[in-house]
């Protein structure tokens, strides 16, 4: 065996090594991408519930159920408690919108068609 038979069989191994290579990087990207979806998803899940515990208090039950009869009645801190808390649940929808939009939040979690079929 002379020297150009050994050189080519090197380029072989190292053309497949090469492939094998790329087939292992696309399997991990998929991986990845799988893996950052589902992350999304919890986080999101988190923000839900963060941002809708408070609606299970009684007090702040009473404040929702007074601002949704009559908001101008409500004291001043009342108020601010519904501003904050209001904005507490739409900042967990946008980032729901956000994920979504960015292509991290699967379709079916987000069209509410899909959750109800």
């Amino acid at each position: 065996m002379n020297w150009d038979a050994i050189g080519a069989i090197g380029e072989i191994i190292g053309a497949g090594a090469v492939v094998a290579s790329l087939v292992y990087l696309a399997i991990q990207i998929r991986t990845q991408n799988r893996e950052a979806r589902l992350s999304a998803m919890h986080d999101i899940s988190v923000g839900f519930r963060d941002a809708i515990i408070p609606f299970s208090s009684e007090d702040m039950a009473t404040i929702l159920v007074q601002a949704n009869a009559d908001y101008e009645s409500l004291t001043d801190i009342e108020a601010q408690r519904i501003i904050v808390l209001m904005g507490q649940f739409f900042r967990a929808w946008e980032e729901a919108f956000i994920q979504h939009e960015e292509g991290h939040l699967d379709s079916r979690s987000w069209d509410a068609k899909s959750v109800c079929l």
